[in-house]
């Protein structure tokens, strides 16, 4: 993961170049640098583009870190950052749009500020400690965890975020495979007195859904006029930069949303590019769209899964041992091989289907959505997670299935493909837009069952996105009657033939590619043969043996993960 750290101690030297613990410090492209004010050591290490949205900027008592990129229309939006610190104090970063993290070190106020975005796309990681007067942030776990340990700092495995490991495939909150080591909030802003070193931390966004009372119509034209805002917003930023246009694209309806809709908005070259198994439906559509828009477009196989054998802990270490190491390896295998010279944002349509409905459900219960949350939902090791119990106890604090989908699955999980590739290019996706998202949640969910309100916006308002299959039935997207048979029979088809052990759909089929690649299998066996780690307690240890001992090569490569992830954080 590229991105930023900051150090602020008054005891303890943490050494130079905390970069160098970054996994993208010696990737080509990548600005590396580090710089000290007394006891504040800050710096980064990221991509070295986008210089007007990410920058680390000295003025007077003032040292401003931001990272990432921002939507803005002011021409120096360095000098708009400070003017508005000044002016409204941190609040101001209510004001940003786009996706990002940073921090503030105001030496007149004795003060750390430390935020990030309303979906934290780009992570921060927290390391506090009030009486050796110590707070550490970065963008990187392993930054953190590497350096405390070479400054001779104790941390110790924390067995929740192991479990969640095993279980849902990312963490849950603020976790990490470390106890003394928090992620910070999404949509917060926590705060350091520098001279006591207590720590305080705000909320200024919140996911909540608060349905509001409007005709189907409203919401519709409501998420029209939202998507189109957040789609001209995002390739406008390849403008700003005259980079050329690259979108990803495959069978399914979000990236095409972004990537069709965006073309309009283009005033440059548009690049795309299909990653998965060969002759899927995936593949497909994509260059059949591609060919009808005339783009530029690219094909890369997903090899049998070979791609995976051998490679898993460096999948581990670009995604911070934070979820499982399968999760984007596709992605991370196939945009190393991409050159993004002149280039933008690379374009996405990451959580589209959660806003429009993939995760609101009739049965709103939580409990009995586990088999769609989480990964690997063994009932046995889920009681062992303490975090998870106390959610149960407080009742989830009031989420429903989507809500909780979102603040955790998708947060935690899904957003991890972005990070795990962020020392290669920035990704972006429209359905991250805070209008758009606050939009979504206000529509009642009798309008977002099977996402009906996405295929209806899409035929009246886009019909150009419903003249392609989908790849997912094989049909045109459309909630007419005879498309939704036609679809429900492929769907049952491709079901019927998973169950004869025939996956010749699915753009990653790691069941198949187990049972037929013995490199993936044998090189799976091999990390486990090696040792579950001896530091964690016996009962841990246990769960990780019994979930790779599993007739599921999810659940193995879960206990593959966690094997690797203690590996990255308490040995190397």
């Amino acid at each position: 993961m590229a991105g930023i750290y900051g150090i602020a101690s008054l005891n303890q030297s943490f050494g130079k170049n905390i970069y160098k613990h970054f996994y993208s410090s010696d990737k080509p492209g990548i600005l590396n640098e580090e710089y000290s004010e007394k006891a504040f050591t800050y710096g980064r290490s990221t991509l070295d583009r986008f210089d007007n949205d990410r920058f680390l900027f000295k003025e007077n008592d003032l040292i401003i870190g931001l990272e990432g990129f921002c939507y803005h229309s002011e021409n120096d939006f360095r000098n708009w950052v400070f003017d508005e610190y000044r002016q409204t104090g941190i609040s101001f970063v209510e004001k940003l749009e786009g996706q990002f993290c940073g921090f503030i070190y105001d030496r007149r106020e004795h003060k750390l500020h430390i935020f990030t975005d309303h979906l934290s796309t780009k992570p921060l990681y927290f390391f506090h400690n009030k009486e050796q007067k110590l707070a550490f942030f970065s963008s990187e776990l392993k930054a953190i965890t590497k350096s405390s340990r070479a400054a001779g700092f104790s941390i110790t495995p924390d067995p929740d975020g192991f479990r969640c490991l095993l279980t849902c495939g990312y963490m849950l909150g603020d976790l990490t495979p470390v106890k003394e080591i928090k992620k910070l909030p999404y949509g917060s802003v926590t705060t350091v007195d520098l001279n006591s070193f207590s720590v305080e931390q705000s909320k200024y966004f919140s996911i909540k859904k608060l349905p509001q009372k409007s005709s189907k119509q409203d919401f519709i034209d409501g998420v029209n006029e939202r998507i189109l805002d957040a789609v001209q917003k995002e390739w406008a930023k390849d403008v700003e930069y005259s980079h050329e246009h690259i979108t990803l694209l495959s069978g399914g309806l979000d990236s095409r949303v972004n990537a069709m809709i965006g073309a309009g908005f283009a005033d440059n070259p548009i690049h795309s590019l299909t990653f998965s198994k060969p002759d899927t439906p995936d593949q497909k559509i994509a260059a059949h769209i591609a060919d009808d828009l005339g783009f530029s477009h690219r094909f890369i196989s997903m090899d049998n899964g070979n791609y995976l054998a051998g490679n898993e802990y460096e999948f581990v270490k670009a995604n911070d041992g934070l979820v499982g190491f399968y999760g984007a390896a596709h992605q991370q295998f196939a945009l190393e091989q991409v050159d993004f010279t002149g280039k933008g944002l690379l374009h996405t349509g990451q959580i589209g289907d959660v806003l429009f409905g993939s995760f609101t459900l009739k049965n709103t219960d939580i409990e009995n959505a586990y088999h769609k949350l989480f990964f690997n939902p063994d009932p046995h090791i889920l009681s062992k997670i303490e975090a998870l119990q106390k959610m149960k106890t407080d009742k989830f604090d009031g989420a429903d299935v989507e809500v909780f989908s979102l603040e955790h699955r998708q947060i935690n999980g899904t957003m991890n493909g972005d990070r795990s590739c962020s020392h290669i290019v920035d990704s972006a996706s429209p359905f991250y837009n805070k209008e758009l998202l606050k939009f979504c949640l206000s529509i009642p969910d009798r309008f977002k069952y099977k996402e009906a309100i996405y295929l209806d916006w899409m035929n009246e308002c886009q019909p150009e996105l419903a003249s392609f299959k989908w790849a997912a039935t094989e049909a045109k997207p459309s909630n007419n009657p005879a498309q939704k048979v036609w679809g429900f029979k492929n769907r049952l088809q491709n079901y019927l033939l998973r169950k004869a052990g025939i996956d010749k759909k699915n753009m990653n089929p790691y069941e198949d590619w187990h049972r037929t690649n013995t490199g993936f299998s044998k090189s799976l066996d091999r990390v486990f043969q090696n040792g579950v780690p001896h530091g964690l307690d016996e009962d841990l240890k246990k769960d990780i043996s019994y979930c790779f001992k599993k007739n599921s090569v999810t659940a193995k490569m879960l206990a593959v993960t966690a094997i690797l992830s203690y590996k990255l954080h308490f040995e190397d």
